[in-house]
């Protein structure tokens, strides 16, 4: 499947979808974080509070002041960051931690002192959340398999092709589940040494 899509300021890009996630945020880190219209029409407030609400850092507002300067805008810092700090304390809930981490987000170090070790707890239950559902989905991979593999057994060569391409597939199916399985659980060691160097 082939996706065309265009990225304001950027170009046109076509790619296939399998290659979506890594080549999206290769270009995206070309794009201007902010578009021209979103520049002139900008309140610097509300945009600080959207941006501290979906998790992002304070360190954004140095992408929108180079994007704006384009157009001949400077952000108002002082309006960005007050609205950044209402936004950060709608993001820092600890049912906003647990929707975050069963989606296994980034945590850019945004919750202050307070908020974030409730944060952090909730996100780390969303990991295991994520991290058992993986697990199921792994062993139903690992069951089919092994009944390919059954079948295999049952074969003298030549070997069916389309059952060995059954068994490329489903190996590479739990491979990929290995793999998510022991990055989540690195992840989850991480965030919970991280919750006992804020936890008072």
């Amino acid at each position: 499947m082939v996706m065309t899509f265009e990225v304001d300021g950027c170009l046109d890009v076509t790619v296939k979808t399998i290659f979506i996630p890594a080549i999206c945020l290769m270009f995206m880190s070309g794009c201007a974080s902010m578009s021209k219209s979103e520049c002139a029409s900008a309140n610097w407030e509300s945009r600080g509070a959207l941006d501290g609400q979906n998790g992002s850092p304070l360190s954004l507002l140095s992408d929108h002041t180079s994007a704006c300067a384009k157009i001949g805008v400077t952000p108002n810092a002082g309006l960005y960051s007050k609205g950044h700090a209402n936004g950060v304390k709608l993001y820092c809930t600890p049912s906003s931690g647990l929707a975050k981490g069963r989606m296994n987000a980034e945590y850019n170090d945004v919750c202050p002192v307070g908020l974030e070790a409730p944060f952090l707890s909730s996100f780390v239950d969303g990991l295991e959340l994520n991290l058992f559902k993986v697990e199921q989905e792994k062993a139903v991979a690992e069951s089919r398999l092994y009944r390919l593999r059954l079948e295999q057994s049952r074969y003298d060569d030549p070997i069916p092709e389309h059952l060995l391409d059954d068994l490329d597939n489903e190996e590479d199916t739990v491979a990929r589940y290995s793999s998510q399985e022991l990055r989540l659980k690195l992840r989850i060691s991480e965030m919970r040494l991280k919750i006992r160097t804020v936890s008072p």
